[in-house]
């Protein structure tokens, strides 16, 4: 028999054991996440019609990817919101739930054609070291439904708060649903709980740094300069600053010297001189630019080689050929092996700047102005520098800018009408 000595010690210990494991939750979160068996309307990361990103506390920052036309719209759901915007403080409660089998309100989802359960578990591919095994698998079936429970809506949420696209379940084109629930999968449970488990604030934080400055997608970036913007702005200045004053090159000049120059000359002595005088004349970012391009159209050129692509190149590519000789690539390089580069074009340099949101810094505005003030009729790139320096002293030099390209812009004038508007509203004010 034990003693009394014992049986306090053991009861002394389980009081502990559940009093820290309790301090560790966030209670507010719990009270949110009793709530999403409510959930009633299909939103991103939970629906059979449509994918997309999204960072519930900034609404500027949701981005529909595919949707199936004619198909419900996505609802942001203020619980899920109200769980994102306490950031680190709902991990440990969201973690606990992720095999929450409870069922919401929202209808079983179907897929039209056919279902995958494969388990997506979205990481940075430049920072991640151990590739985890067992997710991202291939399972396809058919005519199968899921039914979202509040162990997937812990996950979206999460992914939200980490930078991660966490999608319980996704339309992927055409006629497809892809499931990836930590309900249903206990594999896809354990690599998420093992990653974040112990998630600190400066975990967190650093987390988000990695992603901004070792992105593997021009996506990852932006998603943590949304993040860092939201939870961590004291340290956001800095990081926006440096890649702000990163040179850019122009896609479109890269794409016509590739594909009307390079390929049309057979001489390996010849192509060489040609690259060298168009960094020379460009500047070093173009070679980046240059072997994106080649890359990109490799993954053409290898289905046109398989009988894979219809209609056939029109001319051929020499995607692979280049690649070797210019960037020493072995002889079975493949599309695949396609890198992620620090350069970047002036299409992604405008989606970082719209990407800041509104996070507050003078240095940025005037980071940005100095970019806007180059600009002769890029007006893609000019919209959302125009649109961060409305009301900050700048309104002359955009009005006289939306003037003098609206005639002009072939793309972008009514955006550029809106612009003037938002001005001529802020004057009335």
């Amino acid at each position: 028999m034990p003693s009394n000595r014992t049986i306090i010690s053991l009861a002394w210990c389980a009081f502990m054991f559940a009093f820290s494991t309790d301090a560790a939750v966030d209670r507010q979160t719990e009270d949110f996440v009793e709530q999403m068996p409510r959930i009633s309307e299909i939103g991103y990361g939970y629906s059979a019609m449509f994918s997309g990103s999204q960072f519930l506390p900034e609404p500027d920052a949701s981005e529909v990817h595919t949707m199936v036309l004619g198909s419900q719209s996505p609802k942001n759901s203020a619980i899920l919101e109200r769980i994102v915007r306490r950031g680190i403080l709902a991990v440990p409660s969201l973690l606990k739930h992720l095999d929450d089998a409870r069922e919401t309100k929202i209808p079983p989802i179907s897929s039209m054609e056919w279902t995958s359960w494969a388990d997506e578990y979205d990481y940075n591919h430049r920072t991640t070291k151990d590739i985890p095994t067992g997710v991202n698998k291939d399972a396809i079936g058919w005519n199968e439904t899921h039914t979202i429970t509040v162990g997937d809506l812990c996950f979206v949420a999460l992914g939200q708060i980490v930078n991660r696209n966490f999608s319980a379940t996704r339309y992927q084109p055409t006629g497809g649903l892809i499931v990836s629930s930590p309900t249903y999968s206990k594999r896809l449970c354990e690599v998420v709980r093992a990653k974040f488990e112990g998630l600190t604030e400066r975990k967190h934080r650093e987390l988000l740094i990695q992603d901004f400055v070792m992105p593997d997608s021009e996506g990852r970036r932006n998603g943590a300069s949304t993040r860092l913007a939201f939870y961590y702005p004291e340290v956001l200045e800095r990081l926006v600053l440096k890649q702000l004053a990163m040179p850019t090159y122009d896609v479109f000049k890269v794409n016509d010297f590739v594909r009307d120059e390079l390929y049309r000359n057979n001489s390996p002595d010849k192509r060489r001189m040609m690259f060298n005088e168009f960094i020379r004349t460009n500047h070093p970012t173009f070679s980046d630019g240059i072997l994106i391009q080649l890359f990109e159209d490799l993954s053409l050129q290898e289905a046109d080689e398989q009988g894979h692509l219809s209609p056939p190149l029109n001319g051929k590519y020499n995607a692979r050929t280049l690649l070797i000789q210019f960037y020493h690539y072995p002889n079975v390089v493949n599309s695949t092996n396609k890198p992620y580069v620090d350069s970047w074009t002036g299409g992604e340099l405008a989606r970082f700047i719209r990407a800041l949101g509104h996070h507050k810094s003078g240095k940025i505005d005037k980071a940005v102005h100095g970019i806007f003030t180059k600009i002769v009729d890029d007006d893609y790139l000019a919209i959302p520098c125009m649109e961060r320096l409305i009301g900050k002293g700048y309104d002359e030099e955009i009005r006289r800018y939306c003037q003098r390209r609206i005639p002009q812009s072939k793309y972008e004038a009514t955006e550029l009408r809106d612009v003037l508007k938002k001005l001529e509203t802020k004057d009335t004010k």
